[in-house]
């Protein structure tokens, strides 16, 4: 009982102070827009952006990323310029102002949608 105790608090006091060292963040691998987050929160409301060391450092807003940039391919798709992802302007794919079962598509039309807007 006593060595599970004993090894219970040593994982804990092991973890926090893992957890307290780690103040760095990596570089992704690719790319990340800006969320445009400016404000900084504590557990229940906004709150001063605090400085490194202090209780909730670290947040979105105090991070100033690329920012979010997109062109109108003029094909019903847009591109993101910061990641290059594409996306299209509406899930209404057959034009019937519905959406549904209809729009989805096969694995055959993404095959042709991907050549007919440049083969992403």
């Amino acid at each position: 009982m006593r060595f599970m105790q004993a090894l219970r608090t040593t994982l804990y006091t092991s973890t926090c102070v893992l957890l307290a060292t780690q103040t760095t963040m990596a570089q992704p691998p690719y790319p990340i827009p800006d969320t445009g987050q400016s404000r900084c929160y504590d557990a229940t409301k906004a709150i001063d952006c605090p400085t490194a060391g202090e209780p909730f450092y670290g947040q979105d807003a105090q991070y100033i990323g690329a920012q979010p940039s997109y062109t109108d391919n003029g094909n019903g798709t847009v591109t993101d310029n910061v990641t290059g992802l594409i996306w299209v302007q509406t899930p209404d794919l057959n034009g019937d102002g519905l959406i549904n079962i209809d729009d989805k598509l096969t694995y055959e039309g993404v095959l042709c949608s991907n050549a007919r807007i440049g083969r992403i």
